[in-house]
């Protein structure tokens, strides 16, 4: 149940991460975070089962947490990096 729980909070991290992406920066921006994003989670989904499955095994869940929170902070810091070097258009 706590994983279902923590799977659940963490796709909700990720939509709200890319509705923050649309928000921060211009319209070519997204394109290339939202295609740079999507990526780096298709690289790491085929190789976080190998490092999750020896993280279990030897610690147990809890370094596995760990892992994804400090994943998500990373992804967030990054979004902040992106919208400090794109520049932004002008309105009007």
């Amino acid at each position: 149940m706590l994983a279902a729980l923590s799977a659940a909070a963490y796709y909700g991290m990720s939509t709200l991460l890319y509705s923050a992406v649309a928000d921060t920066l211009p319209a070519r921006g997204v394109c290339i975070a939202a295609a740079s994003g999507a990526l780096v989670l298709n690289m790491s989904g085929m190789i976080s089962p190998l490092i999750f499955g020896r993280m279990i095994d030897s610690g147990g869940y809890q370094p596995a947490f760990l892992m994804v929170a400090a994943c998500a902070s990373v992804a967030l810091l990054a979004v902040g990096l992106l919208s400090w070097l794109v520049p932004q258009e002008s309105v009007g």
